[in-house]
């Protein structure tokens, strides 16, 4: 499995990391988790940026507030515009 993981991420030139540890879930109800999570680089009410093992998200919208952060698991809720990923 790890291996077949390895070959993807490197296939849609993603970060490893991404692809096995981390596990992202929007919901119409303008909630979003995602596992993983090391530390919030940033916040306010419009963007909220999250750093992981090798990767960053950023979450960009309005109103947005971080519900918990327990155990890697963060809940971002708000009205969610956009969602980028990149590479640290």
């Amino acid at each position: 499995m790890a291996d077949r993981v390895s070959r993807l991420a490197e296939k849609i030139k993603m970060s490893e990391g991404l692809l096995s540890d981390t596990v992202l879930e929007i919901h119409p109800t303008g909630i979003m988790y995602i596992t993983g999570c090391r530390k919030i680089t940033r916040y306010d009410r419009s963007t909220v940026e999250l750093s992981f093992s090798d990767f960053s998200v950023s979450v960009n919208g309005q109103n947005l507030g971080i519900e918990n952060l327990v155990n890697g698991q963060i809940s971002v809720t708000g009205r969610i515009k956009a969602v980028e990923i990149s590479d640290d």
